[in-house]
């Protein structure tokens, strides 16, 4: 259920929210309203001293003669249980961006965002590396799978894998076994894959889990963690604050 929106209207603001959605490659679903069309991209630059956004090339030619003719689009994406959202009618002109062909639009002046989820899910630096560890019957075919920790709340996480893992995870099945390193040290959680991705660019296999059956050790244990890193995150924030107003 969403809860009412806020809206960030400042420069500052507007991009360095945006940037989460770069650094966690957030799926973004661009729609185009009076066509009741809706198209999957990825935001990859967040240029603040431009005042412009690159989107990656949308692989459809339907969405590439709506933004040729001018037609009004909407972006949503989430980070963190928070659905960002914000309205354009700025034309998309092709450029390039690391070599890849992209789509450069104006920052916008107004972004929204709506809080969806009671949980909340941090997000870890990449200083901060946990490994997970997948095994159980339902792996036996292709053995234990070793990834990275990327979000977690105090009922599911985020994790990646190498490769393309597709065909071997399936949504909606419950795997036996899951063990973090530490500093989380979890061991022996049953998990729930609720979402699964691909992203081939990166050869990783994206997925987010919901915590199944966790005993009230594990549960304390996990939300302790994620308190903690709840008040680092807004330490951290709080420096960034102070820094933007010294200097």
């Amino acid at each position: 259920v969403l809860q009412p929106h806020q809206v960030l209207s400042t420069p500052l603001e507007i991009a360095s929210t945006l940037q989460l959605l770069v650094e966690t490659r957030a799926p973004l679903t661009l729609t185009f309203p009076q066509q009741g069309k809706s198209f999957r991209t990825y935001l990859v630059q967040v240029d603040s001293n431009r005042h412009t956004l690159a989107l990656d090339e949308i692989i459809s030619h339907v969405a590439a003669v709506f933004l040729k003719d001018g037609e009004p689009y909407r972006i949503e994406g989430s980070h963190d249980g928070v659905l960002i959202a914000w309205e354009c009618s700025s034309y998309l002109r092709s450029c390039t961006t690391g070599g890849l062909h992209c789509y450069q639009m104006s920052m916008p002046y107004e972004v929204m965002y709506f809080q969806r989820r009671n949980a909340f899910r941090a997000t870890l630096r990449s200083a901060q590396r946990i490994d997970i560890f997948l095994d159980g019957d339902k792996l036996r075919r292709i053995g234990a799978l070793r990834g990275r920790l990327l979000e977690i709340s105090a009922t599911g996480c985020s994790v990646s894998f190498a490769g393309n893992l597709e065909d071997q995870l399936r949504i909606g099945c419950i795997y036996e076994r899951m063990s973090a390193s530490a500093p989380l040290d979890v061991n022996l959680t049953m998990l729930e894959i609720r979402h699964l991705r691909y992203e081939a660019r990166i050869d990783r296999t994206f997925a987010g889990v919901r915590f199944h059956n966790l005993s009230g050790l594990m549960q304390r244990k996990i939300q302790s963690f994620v308190n903690q890193l709840q008040r680092e995150a807004r330490r951290a924030e709080r420096m960034r604050s102070d820094a933007i107003l010294t200097g």
